[in-house]
């Protein structure tokens, strides 16, 4: 290794915390940046100080999620960023060299860095994911009609949430489930929402909260409205063979015979061989308005048809009906998705979705394509220092 090339080596860091969705990604990251050329490899979170005391911080790359390590120099540092800006505020807010990238995987990400004043580099790298499988199991074989997998929670109306909260100003809930409902059901980024839920009630945003507190309505915002969005959609699924990954179920869908609950499942690979089993991947992430979440690629990959929201992103190449299925924009109401009855006794036409589905996929969306402008941003980076 040229220890004074800091390109001669990079790594991604990982441990034994990591959720299982993330070690998968950094799996698939270290193969896309390989077959680019790069020297890229896993590094534990508790081998990384020994590792970079030895190397004397020189002759290396980093890519970490979310912002977490800390370096006392600065060497070419990418963080990949899941979350939006808001909810990662105090990871991003102070105490990194500002020459780090920040890679969001919504394109109104880095906006919203730029509006919280956030004194790093952003671009948008939307989420990807690895090769297709060699042998997908046919369509017609498939015992499981739609999967789902993440996190579940009850669903939160602005009028329980008042009553559990009597000491908290009226306005301030009302602002917070304005913005609840235009992330909900009008998809707007979540920072424009809230702006334009205070222009609305005559609130002047810079003189009624500080960074904290701003970031912090937007950041409950974002979850009240996402958990909201997948019950609504869970809950407006017909009689279908459901088969749902999550540590509970919201009441309304206990009990249901028709709906199977695996609980939490951690190890990714398990997921992967449901999605494999699964003839429909349910994808429900209303905080990526305009990019795109794992899931989706993932599905692909192991054959499924996906169903998700329509983004900006998804939208040039995955046509509704033809290579995807995008759910209604608006909260649903009964009868909404009664359409998926019929189509799953299509297993043709669910296979002919899932393979055009797959060619795009394959030809733009796995980490091979996605770690090349990562990789140019580092080596940016690393001409810079």
């Amino acid at each position: 290794m040229d220890t004074a090339n800091p390109l001669s080596r990079l790594f991604i860091m990982t441990g034994h915390q990591e959720a299982g969705v993330s070690k998968a990604m950094n799996v698939e990251l270290v193969a896309g940046l390989r077959h680019l050329g790069a020297d890229a490899s896993l590094l534990d979170i508790d081998a990384a100080p020994g590792v970079f005391a030895e190397l004397g911080y020189r002759g290396f790359c980093l890519i970490d999620g979310n912002h977490k390590i800390h370096l006392p120099v600065p060497i070419p540092k990418f963080s990949i960023m899941v979350d939006h800006p808001c909810m990662r505020i105090d990871d991003v807010a102070t105490g990194h060299p500002p020459s780090e990238i920040l890679g969001w995987v919504d394109e109104s990400h880095p906006e919203a860095a730029a509006a919280l004043s956030l004194p790093y580099r952003s671009m948008f790298l939307p989420h990807a994911g690895p090769d297709l499988v060699a042998d997908p199991l046919p369509m017609a074989e498939r015992d499981i009609d739609v999967f789902f997998a993440a996190s579940l929670a009850e669903g939160t109306t602005r009028e329980g949430w008042r009553a559990g909260r009597p000491d908290l100003p009226a306005l301030l809930v009302d602002l917070l489930f304005d913005t609840v409902e235009r992330i909900e059901t009008r998809f707007e980024p979540a920072i424009p929402a809230l702006l334009a839920s205070c222009a609305e009630r005559g609130v002047a945003v810079n003189e009624a909260f500080d960074r904290a507190q701003f970031c912090g309505i937007v950041s409950k915002a974002i979850e009240i409205a996402e958990m909201n969005r997948r019950v609504n959609v869970l809950l407006s699924l017909p009689e279908l063979r459901v088969c749902i990954a999550a540590s509970r179920l919201p009441a309304g869908l206990q009990g249901r015979p028709n709906v199977s609950h695996t609980g939490f499942i951690h190890d990714f690979a398990e997921i992967r061989r449901l999605m494999g089993r699964s003839k429909i991947v349910l994808n429900v992430t209303a905080k990526f308005p305009r990019g795109s979440h794992e899931r989706i690629w993932f599905g692909m990959a192991e054959g499924a048809a996906i169903l998700t929201e329509k983004t900006v992103m998804l939208n040039p190449d995955f046509q509704h009906g033809e290579s995807i299925l995008y759910l209604p924009q608006h909260r649903l109401q009964p009868g909404d998705l009664d359409f998926l009855a019929g189509l799953l006794q299509q297993p043709a036409r669910l296979q002919q979705m899932a393979e055009r589905a797959g060619e795009r996929y394959r030809d733009a969306h796995t980490w091979k394509q996605r770690a090349e402008p990562l990789w140019q941003a580092l080596k940016a980076v690393a001409v810079s220092l």
